[in-house]
């Protein structure tokens, strides 16, 4: 379907097929990469690390046979034209949420590990300087006298 063709349906609305070419130098604004991120499921708080899965989510194609469309009532939906499908979501959004998914649990694993290292290392800090302190006072402080 090319763009601008018109799909009449047997309820006697419409639809349109948009011509939707993705800049590849687009940059979603804040707004939408907020926007976006909210709806994947992220706190753009504690989820910031993972913002680029957001900014990549607005800056997918749309994959083939998918095209964009619009209702004769301005609503945008996707429509596969392949199989007959349509969907109020962009077709990648549930790989979007997957990857989303397994990027936050593969952080949240990478952070207990960081933790659990700095808590063994400082453990280690903590005996090495012991043992130092001990080592240096015993040149310091006087040493007790034998008993004969």
């Amino acid at each position: 379907p090319s763009p601008g063709s018109v799909y009449p349906w047997t309820d006697g609305t419409a639809s349109i097929v948009l011509d939707v070419t993705l800049d590849p130098g687009y940059k979603p604004s804040e707004e939408e990469v907020k926007e976006y991120a909210a709806w994947v499921g992220m706190d753009t708080e504690t989820d910031g690390p993972l913002r680029w899965i957001a900014v990549e989510g607005l800056r997918a194609p749309m994959p083939s046979p998918w095209r964009t469309c619009k209702t004769d009532s301005g609503e945008v939906y996707y429509f596969n034209f392949a199989n007959g499908v349509s969907s109020w979501d962009h077709p990648l959004d549930p790989h979007i949420k997957q990857l989303f998914a397994d990027e936050k649990a593969a952080l949240a694993t990478r952070r207990a590990e960081a933790r659990h290292f700095l808590l063994v290392w400082f453990r280690l800090n903590q005996y090495t300087f012991s043992m130092l302190i001990e080592y240096l006072v015993s040149f310091i402080a006087p040493q007790p006298s034998p008993i004969t």
